[in-house]
């Protein structure tokens, strides 16, 4: 038996069911610890970065986040969750973009817990915009 009920203690919060994959000896009914991991940077990140551009009142439309965890074997043959990618999809008009990338140079140092995640696992993050009719760009931050 794999699975697990996280029941939290604040709010109104509902029941969390987590497990392991088929794969892994779990009935896969669940996300894993890995895929909690990968799903909390991923949301403490996009929390960090919509708080500065609503902050610059940058006129954000909508933003997801597409993000990937990485498992591969150590020297000792075991599982590790080696790498996390995350790619927020920020959709706003074109003419706000300056407030976009002025937030690339801020917004990742005030996540609790990317920052922390990052002592252990390389996190490596590309923003991408996406225009009206759905193209995305990747956002460059500017030098200085």
């Amino acid at each position: 038996h794999m699975g697990f009920n996280v029941k939290w203690d604040f709010y109104e919060a509902p029941d969390l069911f987590l497990d392991e994959p088929p794969s892994m000896g779990g009935s896969g009914k669940g996300p894993n610890a890995a895929r909690m991991i990968v799903a909390g940077v991923a949301n403490c990140l996009s929390a960090s970065l919509s708080f500065c551009l609503s902050k610059s009142r940058a006129n954000v439309e909508g933003m997801r986040v597409r993000c990937h965890g990485t498992l591969d074997r150590n020297e000792r043959g075991r599982l590790r969750l080696t790498a996390i990618r995350l790619e927020p999809l920020v959709t706003m008009p074109e003419e706000k973009m300056a407030k976009l990338v002025r937030c690339l140079g801020m917004y990742e140092d005030f996540c609790i817990v990317t920052e922390s995640v990052r002592n252990g696992i390389p996190v490596d993050v590309q923003v991408f915009h996406v225009d009206g009719d759905g193209n995305e760009t990747p956002v460059v931050a500017k030098d200085g």
